[in-house]
């Protein structure tokens, strides 16, 4: 991902509404923080991008994992699979599926095949889906009523804080934290300064260091009084909120969600440079042009996660690296017995996929994955890496 983020001066906006709505809100207050403009740009209502009807996939801006290939869906599924085994099988009406984010429900219908097919629970338990976006709650909608089988009608919620069922829940949230936005604040000859979104004099929005942080902020973040000029600090308050959230519901409950994500794999990784990047059209696209027609994203702060977790009673396992976990629990295995030698095209296809999941080149290394669980000692399969990584420190 590229740490310089280019501001253009091209004033041809997709969405002048929501331009006109940001507009208002400087010209009110000042300026807007940074994590607050992302959520507004990708979850606006009216205008953000999640409402648009193609975001996902080859067609769309970018491709998720599970859009990739099946694979992907199925490995997550033996995972939550194990880990309802270690429950003792629990009944259906006694645990919940749950995903955050689910997309065009493409991920949840590839778990629930799998779920279906060795006959576990999991494939008729009561689904809970975090989705916002009435387009795409009636994508999954159709997705799940396009299975060769009955599944539970989901229950969609949209606040992020929203009740979860009293029950061990059993779930994933892939490329969810990094869309729920991030603040920044910036180093100067006058000290750390929030890095907030403002209106230069040709009324362009850009980034520009404002208010001061305050002793305690400084203490919270734990920042040096000295720094490069310029160095980048990220917080995602909605990201540790919704962390805290899940934690204290597993820690009370049981259960596990396995999470997927661009992130930030030890607390040293990007520490003081912005990660902020809109994409379009799979490629990197300025961040103030065409205001709501792309995709905006960071790197998910793992540690800072991992932190608020334990601080609510559960613990966070990883994270590790895509390829990592994949490999260790038998993706090249699994991908083997897809293959098609006599048909050499859905054959090609299927090696691709793997290499674009696996590879260092693709979403291998820079995609993470860490698990939230209750309390406890040991880790699940594919987090070997993380001990050697423990082991290292």
């Amino acid at each position: 991902m590229s740490e310089d983020r280019p501001v253009s001066p091209d004033t041809d906006r997709l969405h002048p509404s929501l331009e006109r709505l940001l507009t208002a809100q400087i010209q009110r207050d000042g300026s807007i923080p940074l994590d607050s403009f992302m959520q507004q740009v990708l979850s606006h209502p009216e205008y953000g991008y999640y409402t648009q009807m193609q975001t996902i996939g080859a067609e769309g801006d970018f491709i998720t994992a599970p859009e990739i290939s099946q694979l992907f869906g199925e490995i997550a599924a033996a995972f939550l699979a194990h880990i309802w085994m270690l429950y003792e099988q629990p009944p259906a009406s006694d645990i919940t599926i749950f995903e955050a984010g689910p997309g065009h429900g493409t991920l949840l219908s590839d778990m629930l095949r799998l779920y279906h097919t060795h006959q576990f629970a999991l494939a008729q338990a009561p689904i809970t889906l975090l989705e916002n976006s009435p387009y795409l709650q009636a994508r999954i909608s159709k997705t799940l009523n396009a299975l060769p089988f009955a599944v539970a009608p989901p229950q969609f919620v949209q606040d992020l804080t929203a009740p979860l069922p009293p029950r061990p829940i059993f779930g994933i949230a892939n490329e969810f934290f990094d869309a729920l936005g991030t603040s920044q604040a910036i180093f100067t000859e006058k000290g750390w300064h929030w890095n907030e979104v403002v209106s230069d004099t040709q009324d362009q929005f850009c980034l520009q260091p404002t208010r001061p942080l305050t002793p305690d902020e400084l203490t919270r973040f734990a920042l040096p009084d000295e720094a490069e000029d310029g160095a980048i600090f990220e917080y995602s308050a909605a990201g540790e909120m919704v962390m805290a959230h899940w934690a204290q519901h597993i820690a009370r409950y049981g259960g596990a969600i396995l999470i997927a994500d661009y992130g930030r794999g030890d607390a040293s990784a990007y520490r003081y440079v912005s990660t902020v990047q809109a994409v379009k059209d799979h490629q990197p696209h300025p961040l103030f042009t065409e205001i709501g027609s792309a995709d905006v994203t960071h790197l998910v702060d793992f540690p800072a996660l991992s932190r608020i977790a334990s601080e609510q009673g559960a613990r966070l396992a990883g994270p590790v690296c895509q390829s990592d976990f994949l490999t260790e629990l038998g993706i090249m295995q699994r991908a083997e017995a897809l293959r098609t030698p006599h048909a050499p095209q859905a054959d090609r296809m299927l090696i691709a996929a793997l290499d674009r999941l696996t590879s260092p080149a693709h979403m291998g290394q820079i995609f993470k994955i860490a698990c939230l669980l209750p309390p406890g000692e040991g880790l699940p399969p594919g987090f070997s890496t993380a001990i050697a990584a423990d082991a290292e420190r």
